[in-house]
């Protein structure tokens, strides 16, 4: 919970990060597990993100996840390129 004077508890702050990590495991979309972390908590996303980064639990993706996004990246760039042609 927050402190009396405005701030947020260290104890705080972990456990919304770890409800964060929780849903980024089970979704896999970062944001939206940023969101729905800080909706439970009564937190902005940016403010999720920021402290997972501060306790260096950011997730990263997985070598799958970024060849399944370089490959629909690949491809929609050729979509893109076919329908300025046409």
């Amino acid at each position: 919970m927050p402190s009396p004077v405005g701030g947020y508890s260290p104890e705080f702050k972990r456990e919304v990060v770890d409800r964060f990590v929780g849903y980024f495991d089970a979704s896999s979309t970062l944001t939206a597990a940023a969101a729905t972390a800080g909706r439970d908590f009564g937190v902005a996303t940016s403010t999720v993100l920021s402290w997972a980064e501060d306790q260096q639990r950011m997730p990263r993706p997985t070598w799958g996840e970024i060849r399944r996004l370089r490959a629909a990246n690949a491809h929609l760039t050729a979509r893109l390129r076919e329908l300025e042609e046409s």
